[in-house]
């Protein structure tokens, strides 16, 4: 009963996929250590990455009100719509 989304998420944040996930599919959640993800503004260094508020991207932590912290970024001075590095802390 996961819903994989690219929109905003409605529900319980579980963590990330490695690739795009379709309906029927098994696949892992990654929940921690190093992971990939893209970025919705730029993080800076030393903020916590938090779930997006639009298209499955990551926010930085001062940028939304309801913060669902997922990790530390580990690639500095990453900016709107890379990808970057996070070290995932949700498990």
């Amino acid at each position: 009963r996961v819903i994989a989304t690219a929109a905003v998420v409605s529900g319980v944040f579980l963590g990330i996929p490695q690739f795009a996930v379709t309906e029927d599919y098994y696949f892992w959640l990654q929940t921690g250590g190093p992971a990939a993800v893209v970025a919705q503004a730029a993080i800076a260094l030393g903020t916590y990455a938090v779930v997006g508020t639009s298209a499955a991207k990551a926010d930085p932590s001062a940028a939304v009100t309801t913060e669902l912290p997922i990790g530390s970024p580990m690639t500095p001075g990453v900016a709107d719509t890379e990808s970057f590095i996070v070290f995932l802390t949700m498990d």
